[in-house]
């Protein structure tokens, strides 16, 4: 028996194992094409990663930098619209704090997946079982991929253009509605097999927490939150450029290329996007006009506010010392 029982561990790892080949293997041969196409220092007449960043525009920097903080209040307060309708009742600076101090944890582990995990521990602590904490934080990330793509898809339009990326840009807040309707609906509610085994534990209190009667407005005003947010972070972007002294030659493919490359930060790859971001910026803005050294530098500060950010959740965690951040579930 104790030689079937490990034989099924090895069997269960091995699929555990192939992903995170796979997914090493995607960030480091993205690493490998970005150090292959960005020259570190000036090369042929033209200025290098180094001299560009180092000849950034610092008052633009501390003013973008401000704008970046203000905008994880923006985000705090989307998803404490998503926790008053899970019942959870807490103030702002509560919220904020979870969310700087989950954005932490978020530079440690892959694709942002360690500051969700912190985030679902924090709400299961507040007494919300776990479908529901699963399910408040897969619907903030949900809504904030929706707006964010809809408005690099309306940024490329408004630029007169018609291509392929915008469709697929397009076609997220379509499927975002479209997967709302349906789960509200009682042809998913009154289903039968949302009635027994896995779905009646996992999927049932989901559902049920997307058709409270509360849930339409409460989604409408986090997407309205979030296209704040969203302007915010495609804003700080577009600063950085101007911040590095850059002019892309196609202004579509900057709201266009950032969308798609900000949405690879959610692939599960090295710890805080490396790698796969980093040449998503390079391709996808070099579509824009930008050189390859100016778009990883793009990438590299817009990262530094991120780290800046998650330094303050750290700060702001240490402070807290031995005073527990959520209150026991109530027996």
């Amino acid at each position: 028996m104790i030689g079937a029982f490990g034989h099924d561990v090895r069997m269960a790892r091995a699929p555990l194992l192939r992903r995170r080949i796979v997914s090493w293997g995607l960030a480091l041969a993205a690493l490998s094409f970005v150090a292959w196409v960005v020259p570190f220092r000036d090369h042929g007449g033209e200025p290098g990663l180094y001299r560009i960043v180092t000849h950034a525009n610092l008052g633009i920097l501390g003013a973008l930098l401000l704008v970046y903080l203000a905008g994880t209040g923006v985000w705090a307060a989307r998803w404490r619209r998503l926790l008053r309708l899970a019942g959870i009742q807490r103030s702002l600076f509560w919220v904020w704090r979870l969310t700087v101090q989950a954005q932490a944890a978020g530079v440690l582990l892959p694709g942002g997946l360690g500051g969700d995990a912190m985030r679902i521990a924090w709400v299961t602590g507040e007494g919300a079982r776990l479908p529901i904490a699963l399910g408040s934080v897969l619907l903030d990330r949900a809504i904030g991929l929706t707006t964010l793509a809809t408005l690099g898809a309306l940024g490329g339009i408004s630029a007169g253009s018609a291509s392929p990326a915008l469709w697929v840009l397009g076609a997220i807040p379509v499927g975002f509605v479209l997967g709302v309707v349906l789960l509200r609906s009682a042809l998913v509610r009154e289903a039968a097999w949302m009635s027994r085994g896995f779905a009646a534990r996992t999927l049932k209190p989901v559902v049920d927490y997307l058709a409270e009667p509360e849930a339409p407005s409460a989604i409408v005003t986090c997407a309205l939150l979030s296209f704040v947010l969203s302007a915010i972070q495609l804003g700080v972007n577009r600063g950085l450029i101007v911040a590095l002294g850059a002019h892309p030659i196609s202004e579509k493919w900057v709201y266009v290329g950032l969308t798609l490359a900000m949405t690879t930060g959610a692939i599960p790859a090295l710890p805080g996007g490396w790698g796969t971001v980093d040449a998503a910026y390079v391709y996808f803005l070099g579509l824009a006009g930008l050189s390859a050294p100016i778009a990883l530098a793009v990438c590299l500060l817009y990262r530094l506010f991120w780290y800046l950010s998650g330094a303050v959740g750290s700060v702001l965690l240490m402070a807290q010392g031995t005073r527990p951040l959520v209150t026991p579930p109530r027996t």
